[in-house]
């Protein structure tokens, strides 16, 4: 007989990099803190509002024993593995109403960089995504506290894409650009799009690019150290 699985067979736990970047931008001591690796493990993550039964198939996480994870920040849930690159910024912003444009902002670096790798037509596309021709290829999230804010992105650069459809279901939202596709025709990877960077090659070359391009925008939007407030 076929054993039916439940939310009570899922075990979520925290996302520990949110932790990760805070601390270090403590440790720091500035307003300002890029970094960019490599996925090192195969993995579930959900935002922060994130619903099992509607975002997880929970018969295959289960049976296949994938770790599952919620983030502080918001979004949807996806599927992270290695092949793909993790960009997380943490900094201290001065105007908590200017989501919107700081992610614009912090987005701006990545899609210039990755055009001078020959990924063309990248585009910002929905609240925070970037896409090439209308397939995605970066989701990102955010979460502000105080004038502390994260943002965590997945960049698509060698992914089995065919994966996400296993362990995840169509989304109960998705952005208008979408327009209904499944995972496999709405996303695609870099190596697919012509990239000839291992990702570990493009993690070097974007951790020694974005940063300074980063900071320099958002240069006017960052606290003073009178200005920063930590909240719990």
């Amino acid at each position: 007989m076929t054993r039916s699985y439940t939310i009570e067979d899922v075990e979520i736990l925290p996302y520990s990099e949110d932790a990760t970047m805070e601390r270090a931008l403590r440790e720091q001591g500035d307003s300002f803190l890029c970094r960019v690796w490599e996925q090192p493990e195969f993995c579930i993550v959900m935002g922060k509002s994130g619903q099992l039964p509607k975002e997880i198939h929970i018969p295959n996480v289960v049976k296949d024993n994938v770790s599952v994870y919620r983030r502080e920040g918001g979004g949807g849930t996806v599927v992270l593995a290695p092949g793909m690159l993790i960009i997380s910024v943490a900094a201290h912003m001065r105007d908590p109403f200017s989501n919107m444009r700081y992610f614009k902002l912090i987005q701006q670096p990545i899609a210039e960089c990755l055009q001078e790798r020959g990924i063309a037509n990248v585009s910002q596309k929905g609240i925070s995504d970037l896409a090439v021709d209308g397939r995605k290829i970066l989701g990102s999230s955010m979460r502000r506290r105080g004038t502390f804010l994260l943002y965590q992105a997945v960049l698509l650069v060698r992914a089995e894409r065919e994966l996400f459809a296993t362990y995840l279901p169509h989304p109960p939202k998705e952005p208008d650009y979408r327009e209904g596709r499944g995972h496999g025709d709405f996303t695609v990877s870099l190596e697919e799009l012509g990239l000839r960077d291992t990702p570990a090659e493009l993690a070097e070359h974007l951790q020694a690019s974005i940063p300074s391009r980063m900071s320099g925008l958002l240069e006017d939007d960052l606290c003073g150290p009178e200005q920063i407030k930590w909240l719990k």
